[in-house]
């Protein structure tokens, strides 16, 4: 759960150094449906995981499942 709407987490979120929304893209739509490994089974995680391994980036997140595909070594992930 956010500690406030949507709206203002997000707005509050991206006024932090270092931090950015990314739009999605058509290579991370088409990396969700090839992801290596076991990956996730929920769809907009997949989509999270692919555009993070697109990008090149750390996915922060609090997500068992997702921190478990980053240590089999297929996305870079950061334990929130």
């Amino acid at each position: 759960m956010l500690s406030a709407p949507v709206y203002d987490w997000v707005q509050a979120a991206t006024a932090l150094p270092g931090l950015r929304l990314l739009p999605l893209g058509a290579d991370a739509a088409l990396e969700s449906t090839m992801l290596p490994g076991d990956s996730h089974g929920d769809p907009a995680d997949r989509l999270l995981i692919a555009e993070t391994r697109v990008a090149g980036l750390t996915l922060v997140t609090a997500d068992s499942k997702i921190l478990d595909y980053g240590k089999a070594g297929h996305v870079r992930v950061l334990a929130a």
